[in-house]
């Protein structure tokens, strides 16, 4: 999540260790506990929608520091979202009209399937990215709060200062 630190991701693993542990108390042995952990992806009309996503060496220093904390605990098992595929999740949400180049070149490339693991393809994705001249980046980096998304023009029933408001009192206490 935004604002998460390494005492945030600790907290995970620790509450999953006492989670399993609670059944040692009756049992021989302690529950076996599956952590499954998403990658955050800023949506539009949310709190977040101006967040940036973590790149990928970042979300991959977090899964390696839980699965870290949990080496050894053989109850305890880690399945993480992955985090090719939350990116392109991240992009397609946080996108606009110049996007449709990026799909149409992404299915002439052979994309299809693309919500289950065993189709897809992240590279046709990125060949898809450079045939159509666009960089993931500018869609996964932070907004200013007052800059116009190109969802700005959808109301949702909730206004985009009363989402400010909060991002505001959420990202600076």
């Amino acid at each position: 999540l935004p604002f998460e630190d390494e005492d945030d991701l600790a907290a995970i693993a620790e509450l999953a260790e006492k989670a399993g542990m609670l059944r040692k108390e009756y049992s021989k042995h302690p529950a076996d506990i599956i952590m499954n952990i998403s990658y955050f992806i800023p949506k539009p009309h949310t709190t977040f929608q101006w967040s940036g996503m973590d790149n990928m060496a970042s979300l991959q220093k977090k899964h390696d520091f839980l699965r870290d904390k949990i080496r050894g605990k053989r109850f305890l098992k880690l399945k993480m979202h992955n985090m090719h595929m939350s990116t392109l999740e991240a992009v397609l949400s946080r996108g606009d009209r110049r996007l449709s180049s990026v799909i149409y070149n992404a299915w002439d490339l052979g994309a299809r399937f693309d919500a289950w693991d065993e189709s897809f393809n992240y590279r046709i994705w990125q060949d898809a990215f450079a045939k159509s001249g666009l960089g993931q980046g500018y869609y996964l980096k932070e907004k200013d709060i007052h800059s116009v998304l190109p969802w700005s023009h959808i109301d949702c029933g909730i206004s985009s200062q009363s989402l400010a408001q909060e991002y505001i009192s959420v990202s600076h206490p």
